[in-house]
């Protein structure tokens, strides 16, 4: 992600993640930005439960795309989307929280220089 050594995970998330439910236009002089949010699903089973998605936008400078490996075709934003699904998808619950994968897909962005992907969990939460 481009990330500097050393960086500690505060700084880190307040850097590099932004909480915002809308992704169409982020201005930023970062080469990379994640935009996460949760939406409300469904009622499950009881009133208690309730399914959320998870959504992340990647946002990534047309600058560093394809500069992550020496493979100039893998794309930085779905290397860091395979990141985050590891990271959430590695063991059956993280911090109680059992999530599923939903879908990723490119999507167009108002932020010109930038390049967005956007990848979606599923997971359930007791009200």
């Amino acid at each position: 992600m481009l990330v500097p050594e050393g960086t500690d995970i505060l700084t880190f998330t307040t850097k590099y993640f932004v909480r915002d439910s809308s992704t169409d236009e982020l201005l930023s002089n970062e080469k990379v930005r994640i935009v996460h949010s949760d939406q409300h699903g469904w009622q499950v089973g009881n009133k208690y439960v309730h399914g959320k998605y998870k959504h992340f936008d990647i946002f990534v400078s047309e600058s560093v795309e394809h500069t992550a490996t020496n493979d100039m075709l893998q794309s930085r934003q779905v290397l860091i989307a395979q990141r985050i699904k590891e990271l959430l998808l590695k063991k059956k619950f993280l911090h109680g929280i059992h999530f599923s994968y939903e879908d990723e897909y490119d999507l167009w962005t108002k932020t010109i220089g930038y390049k967005l992907y956007h990848v979606v969990f599923f997971y359930m939460t007791h009200v």
